[in-house]
């Protein structure tokens, strides 16, 4: 394999790929900032894990900018061959990166009554 594959499904496989999907990335979200949490490195694989943090200054993925802040975790694994990552996965929370953008509505606290949900009236759902 020549190119890194991507497992985020709005990203297609290929560096040039990934190289287009950073570049819309910093324009939607200039002032991010990436901390290297953790790494692990065993035979060909290497694990890192991820916190960014960001402003949504422009558009993305059709999305106009909020001005919101976010920070997002992620685990990423690389397959490594020959000191070239020929393999990668990651695990993003979606769901999380849109609430704190405002473009999904909170998900409900288990146990939590409608009012403390948002909702009118009390009691369970």
């Amino acid at each position: 394999m020549s190119a890194c594959p991507d497992s985020r499904p709005y990203v297609e496989d290929g560096r040039e790929a990934n190289r287009a999907f950073r570049g819309r990335w910093f324009a939607a979200f200039p002032d991010t900032r990436v901390t290297l949490e953790d790494v692990v490195v065993d035979g060909d694989r290497v694990v890192g894990r991820f916190t960014y943090r960001a402003s949504h200054l422009g558009s993305l993925l059709g999305e106009e900018p909020t001005g919101r802040a976010v920070e997002m975790r992620s685990p990423d694994i690389w397959r490594v061959r020959y000191g070239v990552a020929v393999e990668h996965w990651d695990e993003l929370n979606t769901v999380e990166f849109f609430t704190q953008l405002g473009l999904l509505a909170p998900m409900a606290t288990p146990g939590a009554s409608a009012v403390e949900r948002g909702g009118e009236g009390g009691g369970a759902v």
